[in-house]
Order: C-alpha cells, then sequence, then structure tokens
C-alpha cells in the first residue's frame, strides 16, 4: 500500500530514532539545497538526515529528494525517489556533477538580468530587503545569478522620498526571470497628502 500523502520528513539527530520512524541519511556536497517533497530544507552540512516518525507498520511512503547547486556558475539538479517502510533507515547520495548523466540536470547557464528604476532623483531604493547606493533619476541594477527562466518570485522594491521632511513610500513586488530586462517608473508627483 501507499498512502496518498507521505509523512513529513524533519532533520534529526540519530539518537532519536524509534521503532516507527523512517530515516533517510543524505549525502550533498554542502553547498547544496536539498528539497523533500518540494519543500525546502534548513540542514546545512555534508551528510544531512530527515526522519519521519510513527510511520504505521505495512504501509510504504514515497519521498522525491532534490539536490540544487551552482556548479561552474550554472544551477544543477538532481532529484530521487526514495521508498520508505516505518524502521527502515535508507543513504542517498548527490553529487550535482553537470557532466554525469542521466541524473544530473544542468538548468542553465546564467544570463545578464536586469532592472531599470525610473525614481526620483534623491529617492532611496530597497531591492530585496538590500538598500542600493546608487543615485541619479534612472537606476539600473543588474545581475548573473539567475539562468535563462529561472525565477526569483515576490522580488521586493521600496523606493522612499522625503516630502516636506515626511518619508513617502511606494512599494512593487515583481517576479524577476532570468534574461529578462525589465523598466519600471516610481511617479511621486501623483501622489497627494488628503487633508482633514
Amino acid at each position: 500500500m501507499t498512502p496518498t500523502e507521505a509523512a513529513p520528513m524533519t532533520p534529526a539527530a540519530p539518537a532519536s530514532y524509534r521503532a516507527n520512524d523512517a530515516v533517510i541519511n543524505v549525502n550533498v556536497p554542502a553547498d547544496a539545497k536539498i528539497y523533500v517533497n518540494d519543500k525546502v530544507t534548513s540542514s546545512t552540512g555534508n551528510v544531512r538526515r530527515f526522519v519521519s516518525r510513527d510511520l504505521e507498520p505495512g504501509y510504504t511512503f514515497e519521498y522525491e529528494i532534490r539536490a540544487e547547486m551552482r556548479v561552474d556558475g550554472r544551477m544543477v539538479s538532481e532529484v530521487k525517489t526514495v521508498k520508505l517502510n516505518s524502521g527502515e533507515t535508507k543513504n542517498v547520495e548527490f553529487n550535482l556533477d553537470p557532466t554525469a548523466t542521466p541524473d544530473a540536470q544542468v538548468v542553465g547557464t546564467p544570463v545578464e538580468t536586469k532592472v531599470t528604476l525610473n525614481v526620483p532623483k534623491n529617492a532611496s531604493v530597497v531591492l530585496a530587503g538590500n538598500e542600493m547606493r546608487t543615485l541619479g533619476e534612472q537606476r539600473v541594477f543588474s545581475t548573473d545569478s539567475l539562468a535563462a527562466g529561472e525565477t526569483w518570485k515576490d522580488y521586493d522594491i521600496v523606493v522612499t522620498i522625503l516630502r516636506n521632511g515626511t518619508p513617502v513610500t511606494k512599494r512593487k513586488v515583481i517576479d524577476l526571470t532570468g534574461g529578462d530586462n525589465q523598466e519600471i517608473t516610481f511617479d511621486f508627483s501623483t501622489d497627494s497628502v488628503a487633508s482633514l
């Protein structure tokens, strides 16, 4: 039997296992991100352990484990499926070698991705939580951290100006995809302050 949903897996210390637990030991390059059933995990290091607690005996639970890492500037992804019963331990190894086939898949070569912001000359600009130091009415930010088609979801852009000593802020949230060349205008001239 296979349950419709796999029991959740969490990072675990080796001493915390019980009779009905199932354990997956993942050997992976230390810089890799690990996803279990499409959920990113917070564990780090070359050996990562995940446990499913109190699994019902007689059932098989299936987990999809994905490892991702940048290798020589390219995003490499590798996926493995693991089937477990209660009380079992399985070992999985990811090499993330872009020249290996068919396990490793090169997601793509980084491309230039550009965002041009039209803002008031003395505005402060914060991109994804980082304050930018450039000045002027047109500010161009570029990155080669994204491969073609790879997307940064909910990329937050905050622009603030001072009007009569009071900060006025505008925010836009965009999805930024590798290879994009977006131009965004923040117009503060139409703002009006309501009076009572």
